[in-house]
């Protein structure tokens, strides 16, 4: 029988600097109900003055707004969430959301680029295209094998700048990169997809981890929206969490912001993901947000 996880999670985020530093931030670190995913309780603690709102995605954002000069900030997001497994399918947005066309946009690091780079990403998108299948959602299957083998998984070699056609050329990356690579292979084929943030439930407690996760959604018609990550070859289950959308990483991520003076930057993230139970599978209303 299927069952329902409960995930209490934590995701601490502590900025230290040379010297004392005012800030802005925006803050993406709040998820909402969705397919597949209810809130129970979250709360983001933070060293200022927070304004909540949303996005022309409909992510939930808090602008932080410190005035007063800190050498340290510490951002603490922390909540429950009840998931339940849906193979990945999340369906559609609902009244109010943006048409599946508008994901198909390039973003800043999910353009197909030019010079070399963009000449070996063609050649790629070319190559996993040929024979395509008939049916969208087996090439999304398929796209998904493809990548996690062209790409394996290794810290280091990319940073959060680092493009699709960057990340290709380099022959390695994280889960960010995975997501972007998807992203613009589906929308050269016409094909509707996104940039998701959120956490992984990696274990039975995962314990302690220094980043999130990320992976992608794209839309097929009858289904609407579908995860898919290629860091891990599956499409989501009741183990994830999404928290934010958006073309890529630039507006999908965390935390972005800017800061006058402080010098040097030193960042340490946390991130906890631990079950809190297990309930028999059944049917709730969880409104899209």
């Amino acid at each position: 029988m299927a069952s329902r996880l409960i995930l209490d999670i934590t995701h601490r985020t502590r900025y230290r600097f040379d010297g004392p530093t005012t800030a802005v931030q925006y803050l993406r670190l709040s998820p909402g109900n969705s397919g597949g995913q209810k809130v129970h309780s979250w709360v983001v603690d933070a060293p200022g003055d927070l304004f909540p709102w949303r996005d022309g995605h409909r992510n939930l954002v808090h602008s932080l707004y410190i005035h007063e000069p800190l050498s340290e900030i510490e951002l603490v997001a922390r909540g429950r969430v009840e998931t339940v497994d849906q193979s990945g399918v999340i369906g559609e947005d609902g009244a109010g959301a943006l048409p599946p066309d508008y994901w198909l946009r390039e973003g800043p690091l999910t353009g197909l680029g030019s010079g070399v780079l963009g000449q070996q990403l063609r050649a790629f998108i070319r190559d996993v295209t040929r024979h395509r299948p008939a049916q969208r959602l087996d090439f999304l299957h398929e796209l998904l094998r493809v990548i996690v083998d062209k790409l394996p998984y290794k810290t280091g070699v990319t940073a959060v700048g680092t493009t699709a056609a960057e990340a290709l050329a380099l022959g390695a990356g994280v889960c960010q990169d995975h997501a972007h690579l998807f992203i613009t292979v589906a929308r050269a084929n016409g094909i509707p997809a996104r940039y998701v943030s959120g956490y992984l439930l990696s274990g039975s407690i995962s314990g302690p981890q220094d980043v999130g996760h990320a992976w992608a959604e794209a839309y097929v018609p009858n289904l609407g929206w579908v995860g898919f990550d290629a860091s891990n070859g599956i499409c989501p289950t009741a183990s994830y969490v999404r928290v934010a959308m958006g073309i890529d990483y630039t507006d999908g991520c965390p935390v972005r912001g800017v800061r006058g003076g402080g010098g040097g930057e030193t960042l340490a993230v946390n991130v906890s993901v631990s079950p809190l139970e297990r309930r028999p599978y059944g049917p709730y209303t969880a409104t899209q947000q």
